[in-house]
């Protein structure tokens, strides 16, 4: 297993996240509404975890407890990166401190979500692409030796 990529990987799905839920907060239209946003916003993780599950996994093929490990090291990334920059520098300003951040049941339902799927997706993405078959298996034609007499 690819440590750093498993990381790295895990950053861009946190940036992404952060990018979705920020979008959902300012649409007019689902203000006030936290059910459709959770909703929206699990419906976008597992679309995230989709790519990047189908780029990690194509490479790096796994089946379905590496795959548990790799969503479980992706969710604690994430939850590292909230710690030290989305509670101290947007929640916490609104009055919503580490305790109530962790305690909403929702973020739970999406860490558990979130590590299921990345462990289904490597099961099938792994399959269904495995290394040797992504390679396009092109043979050189056998010269007819009867000819060369």
């Amino acid at each position: 297993m690819n440590w750093k990529k498993i990381i790295i990987y895990g950053v861009l799905l946190w940036v992404f996240i952060f990018v979705i839920i920020t979008i959902l907060m300012f649409v007019p239209a689902l203000a006030g509404n936290e059910s459709l946003q959770n909703i929206l916003s699990l419906i976008g993780i597992a679309i995230l975890i989709f790519i990047l599950s189908l780029f990690y996994f194509k490479k790096n093929p796994a089946n379905f407890g590496k795959g548990l490990l790799v969503g479980l090291i992706w969710v604690v990334t994430g939850s590292i990166l909230d710690l030290i920059i989305t509670i101290p520098l947007f929640t916490q300003p609104s009055g919503v401190g580490y305790a109530e951040f962790y305690s909403q049941p929702s973020m739970w339902v999406g860490f558990g979500i979130s590590i299921l799927l990345t462990g289904i997706f490597a099961a099938i993405i792994s399959k269904c692409c495995k290394k040797d078959e992504m390679k396009p298996k092109v043979e050189a034609p056998k010269p007819d030796m009867s000819e060369m007499k």
